[in-house]
């Protein structure tokens, strides 16, 4: 029973986001608590379960049928005019990598953003953050894929790579080290659109003149942001944010007007 109890609590909780807070797999690491729902069953501790697994259920109904997060999810969106002096660069940070080592979707989305917004500015150099991950002593970098798709989609750009990075602090970092080479002081930053507010402020915290603009969402709307599967998965993402946020503050990358807000 232990065992049963604690993978539909642990399967209901990552509808939630749960395990992407905790740095952990949905699937990849179920073997590791069922061997923990064993232990909890030969302990006696199964209602303790049994009672995290119903408030869970009653979490993901309440998220996902009720417009609870709506005004809140909105509200982590951030997208400046683009107005004063042209921008120097336009920086457009990375996400996911497939065990390919291509860049996943929301990278791609990021991507495609800060290509036409690049090519609607005065700006002539394009950033992009590069990501490595050692899996099984394989090392796959994002490197090779971005410079192709760079390339493809955009070869009149000065195109920079820095890098490799793991969070977004490593990304600010690297990104205002290459502006104090090049003289830069303003740029515009291209991120996933809940991911903007702590994004540009962990930026600007690096002393850079900061210009947010969100990529486009096609996992969910934000405008029509009515159907249960909607909401919870921008709850996901609001709970990651939110919770990074507390982090960053907590570890001085946030700049002071960001702590204040």
């Amino acid at each position: 029973m232990g065992i049963v109890l604690t993978a539909a609590t642990w399967l209901v909780l990552a509808a939630l986001g749960v395990p992407a807070l905790l740095g952990l797999g949905t699937i990849s690491d179920l073997p590791w608590l069922v061997l923990f729902g064993a232990a909890i069953g030969a302990l006696g501790l199964a209602p303790v379960l049994g009672a995290l697994l119903a408030l869970s259920v009653v979490g993901v109904f309440l998220v996902s049928w009720f417009p609870l997060f709506d005004n809140r999810i909105g509200k982590l969106v951030r997208s400046d005019a683009l107005k004063g002096r042209p921008v120097d660069a336009v920086v457009v940070l990375s996400g996911n990598l497939s065990p390919e080592g291509r860049i996943g979707d929301e990278a791609l989305r990021r991507l495609l953003a800060g290509v036409q917004l690049r090519q609607s500015l005065p700006a002539r150099h394009l950033v992009l953050t590069s990501i490595r991950r050692v899996t099984r002593g394989d090392t796959l970098s994002s490197q090779h894929d971005q410079q192709a798709l760079v390339a493809r989609l955009d070869p009149a750009a000065v195109f920079h790579l820095v890098g490799p990075v793991r969070n977004t602090h490593d990304e600010a970092v690297a990104t205002a080290e290459l502006a104090r080479r090049s003289g830069w002081s303003r740029i515009a930053v291209v991120t996933s659109p809940l991911h903007t507010r702590r994004a540009c402020a962990t930026f600007e915290a690096q002393r850079l003149e900061v210009v947010c603009r969100p990529s486009d969402s096609r996992d969910y709307s934000f405008n029509l942001r009515r159907t249960p599967e909607d909401r919870l998965e921008a709850f996901r993402d609001w709970l990651y944010e939110v919770v990074g946020a507390r982090v960053y503050r907590k570890r001085g990358w946030l700049a002071k007007q960001a702590i204040r807000n």
